[in-house]
């Protein structure tokens, strides 16, 4: 599980999401992403996709979504592949 120090509190990305936090959500994300993480790397392609936590930018959708595809994530590759077809 994944989790982030933040006002003295550790919350996880799930928790974050789970509670509408969606800017804390893709913030406790980004490191993870950085370091290789592809469940992370796609869930940040999702949130750039639809706007959570980050203005929509299709373009980083298809950063990350390629990132976690590259690494063998298989929604990241159905998701670079539903974003390339639209």
């Amino acid at each position: 599980m994944l989790a982030v120090a933040g006002c003295g509190r550790s919350q996880s990305p799930d928790q974050a999401l789970a509670d509408g936090d969606y800017r804390g959500a893709y913030l406790s994300l980004l490191p993870h992403a950085k370091d290789g993480d592809a469940a992370a790397q796609n869930q940040l392609g999702v949130m750039h996709h639809l706007g959570l936590g980050t203005p929509v930018n299709h373009r980083r959708a298809a950063y990350w979504f390629k990132r976690a595809a590259l690494a063998g994530d298989g929604n990241a590759q159905r998701n670079l592949g539903s974003l390339f077809r639209q």
